[in-house]
């Protein structure tokens, strides 16, 4: 059997990259607990029914604004930033990658626009690479709207200039959301299901561009 080793390096990739989604979430979920017990061991030690309303006071508001607000979005925002990252790499290397295969002139970086929408027009109408579903390309083009306004507005929705199709994302109920409360009022809030459902479409689309290239499929040990 012939071994892609390329397309089993990109697949390697993305597996790697969604194993550390989600043992860093278990991570932050195991910091999480390990705060939580450390102030209800400190609360158990004030005997004053006074001291321990203020204590519980302060250190609730910093555990909520730390561990439930600033650590995840902090992870998950950041996760969402690498993924598009390497997409990008991906998707350069795998247009390189064809245009050396067919003897091509035309390299993706001689069109214009961003690098996904450069791709597809290479991939589809100058390699002639047939059509994938567009349904596979819009999760993309969502991807990367959710990267920008973390990019560029830090996550807050309204200076976004894909605002309205954040809000119709976050309606959609898929780990998605705009805040509501104090810390996180207008920010997008992003869930581990969210960050699974990103990497898994970037699998899916390479998925479909390698079996529509025609790369034999990858072997991995």
């Amino acid at each position: 059997m012939k071994i892609d080793f390329f397309r089993a390096d990109i697949e390697s990739n993305l597996d790697m990259l969604r194993s550390y989604q989600h043992d860093m979430d278990n991570q932050l979920a195991k910091i999480q607990k390990e705060e939580s017990d450390r102030i209800d061991a400190i609360l158990a030690r004030i005997d004053d029914e006074g001291e321990r309303e203020m204590y519980l006071a302060s250190a609730g508001d910093e555990y909520h604004y730390t561990h439930e607000v600033m650590f995840p979005r902090s992870h998950r925002y950041s996760f969402i930033v690498l993924l598009y990252l390497n997409l990008e790499d991906i998707l350069t290397r795998f247009c390189e990658r064809i245009k050396e295969r067919d003897g091509r002139a035309l390299r993706v970086s001689h069109l214009k626009g961003d690098i996904v929408e450069r791709s597809k027009l290479y991939l589809h109408k100058f390699a002639e690479i047939p059509n994938i579903p567009d349904q596979i390309w819009d999760s993309i083009d969502d991807l990367s709207k959710v990267r920008n306004c973390i990019v560029h507005t830090l996550g807050q929705v309204e200076p976004s200039r894909d605002r309205q199709r954040l809000h119709d994302l976050a309606k959609m109920g898929r780990g998605l959301s705009i805040g509501d409360a104090d810390l996180d009022r207008g920010r997008l809030v992003l869930e581990p299901v969210f960050c699974e459902r990103a990497v898994s479409d970037v699998a899916t689309l390479m998925e479909e561009l390698f079996d529509k290239a025609g790369f034999p499929p990858a072997v991995r040990f």
